[in-house]
Protein backbone atom coordinates (compact mmCIF):
# COMPACT_ATOMS: atom_id res chain seq x y z
CA UNK A 1 0.00 0.00 0.00
CA UNK A 2 2.72 2.46 1.28
CA UNK A 3 4.43 1.84 -2.56
CA UNK A 4 0.94 2.44 -4.55
CA UNK A 5 0.88 6.08 -2.39
CA UNK A 6 4.48 6.81 -2.82
CA UNK A 7 4.18 6.36 -6.84
CA UNK A 8 1.12 8.35 -6.94
CA UNK A 9 2.90 11.19 -5.18
CA UNK A 10 5.97 10.62 -7.66
CA UNK A 11 3.77 10.58 -10.54
CA UNK A 12 1.69 13.65 -9.41
CA UNK A 13 4.86 15.95 -8.82
CA UNK A 14 6.64 14.92 -11.94
CA UNK A 15 3.87 15.38 -14.35
CA UNK A 16 5.27 18.98 -15.68
CA UNK A 17 8.71 17.30 -16.47
CA UNK A 18 8.45 15.64 -20.39
CA UNK A 19 10.13 12.61 -18.87
CA UNK A 20 8.32 12.26 -15.64
CA UNK A 21 6.69 9.04 -16.26
CA UNK A 22 9.89 7.52 -16.85
CA UNK A 23 11.39 8.62 -13.28
CA UNK A 24 11.58 5.96 -10.59
CA UNK A 25 12.16 6.20 -6.94
CA UNK A 26 14.67 4.16 -7.87
CA UNK A 27 16.06 5.81 -10.51
CA UNK A 28 16.16 9.23 -8.01
CA UNK A 29 17.84 6.95 -5.21
CA UNK A 30 20.38 5.89 -8.18
CA UNK A 31 20.66 9.96 -9.51
CA UNK A 32 19.61 8.01 -12.72
CA UNK A 33 16.62 10.13 -13.11
CA UNK A 34 18.12 12.97 -15.75
CA UNK A 35 16.57 15.87 -13.46
CA UNK A 36 19.11 18.74 -13.14
CA UNK A 37 20.51 19.92 -9.76
CA UNK A 38 19.05 22.86 -8.48
CA UNK A 39 22.51 23.58 -7.00
CA UNK A 40 23.83 24.31 -10.50
CA UNK A 41 21.01 27.27 -11.26
CA UNK A 42 22.85 31.14 -11.52
CA UNK A 43 19.85 31.74 -9.83
CA UNK A 44 19.60 29.85 -6.91
CA UNK A 45 23.13 30.41 -6.36
CA UNK A 46 22.46 34.27 -6.88
CA UNK A 47 19.58 33.84 -4.18
CA UNK A 48 21.53 31.65 -1.54
CA UNK A 49 24.73 34.45 -1.58
CA UNK A 50 21.94 37.17 -1.10
CA UNK A 51 20.53 35.60 1.78
CA UNK A 52 22.62 32.74 3.11
CA UNK A 53 20.49 31.82 6.49
CA UNK A 54 17.62 31.35 4.65
CA UNK A 55 16.24 28.01 5.06
CA UNK A 56 14.90 26.68 2.19
CA UNK A 57 11.90 24.55 1.59
CA UNK A 58 12.11 21.11 -1.19
CA UNK A 59 9.71 23.14 -3.36
CA UNK A 60 11.38 26.60 -3.86
CA UNK A 61 14.91 24.46 -4.66
CA UNK A 62 13.08 22.73 -7.00
CA UNK A 63 11.31 26.07 -8.37
CA UNK A 64 14.87 25.80 -10.10
CA UNK A 65 14.95 22.73 -12.08
CA UNK A 66 12.78 23.92 -14.82
CA UNK A 67 15.67 26.36 -15.92
CA UNK A 68 18.07 23.76 -16.67
CA UNK A 69 18.13 21.22 -19.27
CA UNK A 70 18.01 17.45 -18.16
CA UNK A 71 21.21 15.82 -18.02
CA UNK A 72 20.05 13.27 -20.21
CA UNK A 73 16.88 10.68 -20.75
CA UNK A 74 16.04 8.79 -17.40
CA UNK A 75 17.92 5.38 -16.84
CA UNK A 76 20.41 6.75 -19.70
CA UNK A 77 23.87 7.59 -17.38
CA UNK A 78 24.04 8.40 -13.76
CA UNK A 79 24.54 11.85 -12.50
CA UNK A 80 24.40 12.91 -8.94
CA UNK A 81 21.45 15.55 -8.53
CA UNK A 82 20.27 16.80 -5.17
CA UNK A 83 17.19 17.65 -6.62
CA UNK A 84 16.46 13.94 -6.08
CA UNK A 85 16.69 13.55 -2.49
CA UNK A 86 14.32 17.04 -2.50
CA UNK A 87 12.06 15.32 -4.62
CA UNK A 88 11.83 12.03 -2.13
CA UNK A 89 11.30 14.84 0.91
CA UNK A 90 8.29 16.31 -0.51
Amino acid sequence: MVVRVLIYCLNDILSDLDSGDRITIARLLNHTSSIVDYQDSEAYQNELLADPTRIWQPEEKLAYVSELEPYSEPGEESQYSASNYQLLDL
